[in-house]
């Protein structure tokens, strides 16, 4: 269920409780009775609960007596910061019965965690409410090559024009290029089923081999090589790197009521690439598939992949190109773009 929608549903349980006299409000003139609330770690690699400790959450409890406030957490207090147990879970004990929302502060070393949409879980007298939140490791995939190199080339004129669009073709060669030595001899092929892959041409090889890998999926006779891909075209391809067992998934809100098994399956696809952190939403939630990626975009999200995300210029080669189009330092992705068109030199 998406965030938008938990959230409706919650407001509007919360409303008739306030009609009702049952609300937060009301809980608090019991001041003895107590409950339970409790988070379960799950593995997002096949969705078993695992031993997590070092899991912080904050509980923050609602404290105001307006539906607006509750909607928008502007009337809450921080009740208690907890930990996870040696058994992944996050226990909060003894609680007045109220309305209380988890925020996850600290994952446990050496994890990811994917938090669950924020709001409030309601505590009546002697209940014991519970939820999972799924962990993950965002590590380089195997099938990557590891060693450092300069994955994209600019251009003659010294650019390496960042905000331009990127093709279906660059994209494949790009992916091929980053493919390990080992994947190249096990799947390498010219032979395509597309028909307006030409023999010879300079993504031929490309196209293959992701094909024939299973990154890219031929759902009709044409390839569409210098069409622009998009977003969501993207997240399909790179899911294949990031672990087909996983569960659990980062919720958008332009996510439609999937009438159809295609569109569910693809859109698991991007929640799943966007748990990984590799690809992130808009800041009002979206995830807008149909939106073409920029040159930029892809090397922030190759480099996310592959664990080559720099911190700073100083971890960047001294001797490394420079485009003049790529020259301010302050720019989102001058790092990234830096860093994709730097290494060892492209064979």
């Amino acid at each position: 269920m998406k965030r938008k929608v938990l959230r409706k549903a919650a407001a509007l349980i919360l409303a008739a409780a306030m009609l009702t006299g049952i609300g937060a409000a009301a809980f608090a003139a019991d001041s003895t009775a107590v409950g339970r609330l409790w988070i379960q770690l799950y593995d997002s690699d096949g969705g078993g609960a695992m031993t997590a400790p070092g899991a912080v959450y904050e509980l923050y409890v609602y404290k105001g007596s307006s539906h607006e406030q509750w909607q928008d957490f502007s009337c809450e207090e921080l009740y208690g910061e907890y930990e996870s147990d040696e058994n992944g879970i996050v226990s909060a004990e003894g609680l007045p019965a109220g309305e209380y929302r988890w925020i996850m502060t600290q994952a446990p070393e050496g994890w990811n965690v994917y938090n669950f949409p924020s709001y409030y879980f309601p505590v009546s007298p002697g209940s014991d409410g519970s939820t999972y939140a799924y962990c993950y490791k965002s590590s380089c995939p195997e099938e990557f090559r590891s060693e450092r190199i300069a994955y994209i080339g600019g251009y003659p004129d010294g650019t390496v024009r960042p905000k331009d669009n990127i093709s279906r073709a660059e994209t494949a060669v790009i992916l091929h290029r980053l493919l390990s030595d080992e994947m190249k001899a096990e799947y390498g092929s010219r032979e395509c089923g597309f028909r307006d892959v030409k023999d010879g041409a300079w993504y031929e090889e490309a196209v293959a081999t992701l094909t024939k890998l299973g990154v890219i999926v031929q759902n009709g006779p044409d390839f569409e090589p210098s069409r622009p891909i998009t977003r969501g075209e993207f997240a399909e391809w790179i899911y294949f790197f990031g672990g087909q067992n996983f569960v659990g998934g980062v919720e958008f809100n332009d996510e439609p009521n999937p009438a159809f098994t295609v569109i569910r399956e693809r859109w698991q696809k991007y929640k799943i690439v966007a748990m990984h952190g590799w690809v992130q939403g808009y800041p009002e939630g979206d995830f807008r598939p149909e939106g073409n990626i920029t040159r930029a975009e892809m090397m922030t999200i190759i480099n996310r992949m592959m664990d080559r995300v720099p911190a700073s210029a100083e971890e960047l080669p001294a001797d490394m190109k420079t485009w003049s189009d790529n020259a301010n330092p302050e720019a989102w992705f001058y790092l990234n773009v830096q860093e994709a068109t730097n290494g060892i030199p492209l064979n």
